[in-house]
C-alpha cells in the first residue's frame, strides 16, 4: 500500500512537471511567434514606404529644410521708408516692459485707415544699416486685430519669437510655403567664370562665425535670380591662386531686391564674413 501511494504521488509530480514544461514551451513559442510577426509587419512597412530606396520616413518632417521658426523668426534687410503702423501703447497689468503672448496692444491706426478685424500683422524691429543695402530687420512675432475704433486699433499678441516693445512696427502678415527637399550638400565643382559670386553681409546675432542651423544675410537677391528654397554654396580659397572650394550648403528663406536671408543646413567648417556665396548651376531645389 505504501509503495502504491508513493508511486501515485510520483506520477502526479511527474505530470505537473510535464505540464509546467509544456507551458514554458508554449510561452516561448508564443513570444517567438509574436517576434516573427512583428518582423514581418516591419518588413512589409519598409517595402511599402521605402520604395524610393531611401530610409523609412515617418511623415515629411525629415524633408523640411526650414521650420516655422526659420520662416517667421529670422531677420532680413528692410528696404525703403519705415512702416507707418506701429505699437503705441498696451493694456498694462504689471510693471513689465516687454510684451508677451496674450498681451493686448494698441496701434496708431484703425478702421479709418483700412484696418480690418482679425487681420494679422507681423511685428518687426528695424535696426542698424547694413551698408548700402538697407537696414537689418528682426521678426519679433505676430498679432491679430481684435477691436477697431476710428483711428485706433487693439490687437492681441498671438506668437512671439523675440522681445516685443512699444514703438516696434507692424507689416501685413504673409503666410509662407514650407521649404522642403533634400540637402544637396557641398561636393559640387565650382566654375568661377560661370557663376555670380556674393558675400556674407551679416551672421546670426552678429557673430564672426556661423555653423549649421544658423542664419545669415548675403548680398545676392531677386536681381541676381535668387529665389526662396534655392540652395547655395558657401565657398572659400585656401590661397591666392587656389580654386574656389565649397564647404557649406545654405537654403534661401527670404529674398529682397539685392539681399537674401539663408540658413546653413550643412557644413564642414564655420562660415565667416570673408567667404563667398555661389548659386548652383544645376539641381536647384524648389519649395
Amino acid at each position: 500500500m505504501q509503495e502504491e501511494k508513493f508511486d501515485s504521488v510520483d506520477m502526479r509530480t511527474y505530470n505537473k512537471y510535464i505540464i509546467h514544461l509544456e507551458g514554458k514551451t508554449m510561452r516561448v513559442e508564443s513570444r517567438t511567434f509574436r517576434l516573427i510577426f512583428s518582423c514581418l509587419v516591419l518588413l512589409f512597412f519598409v517595402v511599402l514606404t521605402g520604395s524610393s530606396g531611401g530610409a523609412v520616413r515617418i511623415g515629411q518632417e525629415d524633408r523640411l529644410l526650414a521650420y516655422e521658426s526659420d520662416l517667421y523668426c529670422s531677420y532680413f534687410i528692410w528696404e525703403g521708408a519705415f512702416p507707418e503702423l506701429k505699437i503705441v501703447d498696451w493694456e498694462k497689468n504689471s510693471d513689465r516692459k516687454l510684451l508677451t503672448l496674450g498681451d493686448v496692444i494698441y496701434l496708431n491706426k484703425g478702421e479709418t485707415d483700412g484696418l480690418l478685424l482679425n487681420q494679422a500683422f507681423e511685428v518687426i524691429e528695424i535696426g542698424p544699416g547694413i551698408g548700402r543695402y538697407g537696414r537689418l530687420a528682426y521678426r519679433r512675432g505676430r498679432v491679430k486685430i481684435e477691436a477697431l475704433k476710428g483711428g485706433r486699433a487693439a490687437a492681441v499678441i498671438e506668437s512671439a519669437c523675440g522681445p516685443i516693445r512699444l514703438g516696434q512696427f507692424l507689416v501685413p502678415f504673409v503666410e509662407k510655403a514650407a521649404v522642403s527637399g533634400e540637402d544637396l550638400g557641398f561636393d559640387d565643382q565650382i566654375e568661377e567664370e560661370d557663376e555670380p559670386k556674393g558675400r556674407f553681409l551679416y551672421l546670426q546675432d552678429g557673430y564672426v562665425q556661423a555653423g549649421t542651423g544658423h542664419w545669415a544675410i548675403i548680398n545676392l537677391g531677386r536681381e541676381d535670380g535668387v529665389d526662396i528654397g534655392e540652395q547655395l554654396l558657401a565657398c572659400r580659397k585656401s590661397g591666392k591662386d587656389a580654386f574656389l572650394t565649397a564647404f557649406a550648403n545654405c537654403v534661401v528663406l527670404d529674398v529682397g531686391t539685392r539681399t537674401a536671408t539663408v540658413k546653413i543646413i550643412s557644413s564642414r567648417d564655420a562660415v565667416t564674413l570673408k567667404d563667398w556665396i555661389v548659386p548652383r548651376t544645376k539641381n536647384r531645389s524648389g519649395r
